[in-house]
């Protein structure tokens, strides 16, 4: 009765039904719904993530920069910056000028240009990290080039410049700059100037610079164009503020093929020119200094040898002459190794002295005697008697002094292969360079 009054009024009964009340079986099946639903959107989200990591394929590359990025800073001590991703791509090439092995000592040669990079560079700099005010003029250079041939120390110098300034060195690889997705380009390139900041004092290093920016054309990528573009005008807005002390120096030995709006940036330009007689004296002296050299080694000589070779050239040299040392003591225990009791010293190698046969020469004489003689089992004592002393003079044996011989040997190997690389010999034995 009161349902049907309840219904009178228009408020519906209190009897239950259907849709108030489900039956247990119905709740199971949305529980199991539901379930069902999440599974299936868990699923869908972890194959969307694996479709989008393998559909980037720079996916892994950043994750490593990422940690090896993060590695770096604390290896370096850098704390309280936050760096975005693209930043951090760049930051995998910083590097800290206290772990520089290089110093100004170990560049020979170059005096005069030291001097000219001290007095433009790096003296500016230092005064403004000590806030020496002396005129508004003092300013370190926003753009540092370093031009010259191949092999003269440029890129050393550049490393003992970060070293000497005590500035943070960013060794830019322009590969990164690069990515196959439309606008990462330009915000890498936004990122390294960014970072720079971030950590000045900086020094933006781009080794042959004149791949990244060469004369621009209209046959240019679109995106080439605007890195470029945008690479330049961050550069302006380095240099209208004097606050910044961040330095970006390139390296090339094709200074013809830089755009000019580059070459204006990088208004201290530094000639680094190919060694003289006297230069290749000191730098062939100082590659030496800690070497074991032969009576008969002559520096004047073979400075007069090297004509036209870079400092690059006469280190590998040097090593080339000290190599020709370790192959012939490497003959040398080798041959004594399979040194036997009828060996003659005729037919020990060059490298061995007399010295060294006689060291050897009487125990193979007295094991003689001792198989002329009575006993049946005297080769086993034989054997082992020579071979206890050669063992004896096979550890003994060390690197000979580098004499003249071996430097005169490396200086004409590496003459025949630049020939065979430029236009000494015939045709055929020619390599097309260009």
């Amino acid at each position: 009765m009161t349902g049907g009054v309840l219904s009178k009024m228009g408020l519906g009964s209190l009897e239950p039904s259907d849709e108030v009340l489900m039956p247990l079986p119905a709740k199971k099946e949305v529980v199991l719904a539901i379930i069902r639903a999440g599974s299936i959107g868990i699923i869908t989200f972890y194959i969307m993530r694996w479709a989008l990591r393998y559909a980037d394929p720079t996916y892994q590359q950043k994750q490593k920069s990422k940690t090896k990025a993060k590695e770096i800073m604390a290896r370096l001590g850098v704390k309280g910056i936050s760096l975005n991703e693209h930043e951090v791509m760049i930051a995998t090439h910083l590097v800290d000028p206290n772990h520089l092995r290089i110093s100004w000592a170990d560049i020979a040669g170059l005096d005069q240009e030291i001097e000219q990079i001290k007095k433009t560079v790096i003296y500016p700099v230092l005064a403004q990290q000590k806030n020496i005010r002396v005129s508004k003029l003092v300013q370190p250079p926003k753009g540092v080039l370093l031009y010259g041939p191949p092999g003269c120390g440029k890129t050393l110098i550049a490393k003992a410049m970060a070293k000497e300034a005590k500035c943070w060195f960013i060794n830019l690889d322009v590969s990164v700059l690069t990515d196959k997705w439309y606008g990462e380009s330009q915000k890498l390139t936004a990122a390294v100037f960014s970072l720079a900041e971030k950590l000045q004092p900086c020094i933006i290093f781009i080794d042959e610079v004149d791949s990244l920016l060469r004369l621009r054309a209209t046959h240019d990528h679109e995106v080439t164009a605007m890195m470029k573009a945008q690479f330049m005008s961050l550069w302006d807005g380095l240099i209208t503020d004097p606050k910044k002390t961040v330095i970006v120096m390139g390296a090339t030995n094709r200074p013809k093929d830089m755009d000019t709006a580059i070459l204006r940036r990088m208004a201290a330009k530094f000639h680094i020119p190919s060694p003289d007689k006297n230069q290749r004296k000191h730098i062939l002296d100082l590659t030496l200094k800690h070497e074991v050299i032969g009576p008969d080694f002559n520096l004047d000589k073979l400075a007069l040898m090297t004509d036209g070779f870079s400092g690059s050239d006469l280190k590998e040299v040097a090593r080339s002459a000290a190599v020709a040392c370790l192959a012939d003591l490497q003959l040398s225990r080798d041959t004594l190794n399979n040194f036997t009791l009828t060996t003659t010293e005729s037919e020990l190698p060059s490298s061995l002295t007399r010295g060294w046969f006689d060291m050897i020469n009487p125990f193979a004489s007295s094991s003689s005697d001792v198989m002329d003689g009575d006993g049946g089992g005297g080769d086993g004592d034989d054997a082992s008697i020579s071979s206890l002393d050669v063992g004896s003079v096979t550890r003994n044996l060390s690197l000979r002094a580098i004499n003249m011989r071996d430097f005169e040997h490396a200086v004409m190997k590496l003459k025949e292969a630049r020939a065979h690389c430029g236009n000494a010999l015939d045709a055929r034995h020619r390599i097309e360079l260009d």
